[in-house]
């Protein structure tokens, strides 16, 4: 049986004006959680932006502030150093002999230096996570960890 505009059942099928007004609203709340999750990302990009850019700085004046004790560590070895001489040769030590004797101590403070380095830079790249995951890793001198 064809439906007409004058049967009951044409009432259900046809849009009314009612229906329109929450899809409106449902579309007006869509955008303001849309514009809401983009102030969101904005608000965490701007912080995350702001944070690196004071870990920057930072890192910059730890870096300023570890040379700077680098420097008075270089200064205070050498004063420690020429004391030594001064004391020797003081003592009456001949200078040649108070001059290789420093030479001698900071030649065994740069070794003792290079194997603390060499110590340390085992630490360095994951070698043994590496070597979970895909077995001992092979170094230089052919020796596995």
């Amino acid at each position: 049986m064809p439906f007409d505009d004058a049967s009951p059942a044409a009432g259900r099928d046809a849009p009314r004006g009612d229906d329109e007004e929450p899809d409106e609203s449902l579309i007006l709340e869509i955008r303001a959680a849309a514009d809401a999750a983009v102030a969101q990302v904005r608000k965490v990009a701007a912080t995350a932006s702001t944070e690196a850019r004071i870990s920057v700085a930072s890192v910059i004046w730890m870096a300023s502030a570890m040379m700077l004790s680098v420097a008075l560590l270089i200064v205070a070895w050498s004063c420690v150093v020429g004391l030594g001489v001064w004391l020797a040769i003081d003592a009456g030590t001949p200078v040649s002999l108070a001059i290789l004797a420093a030479a001698l101590a900071n030649i065994a403070a740069a070794g003792m230096c290079r194997v603390w380095y060499v110590r340390l830079s085992r630490n360095i790249g994951f070698a043994r996570t590496l070597s979970v995951l895909f077995g001992p890793v092979q170094r230089r001198h052919g020796h596995p960890e």
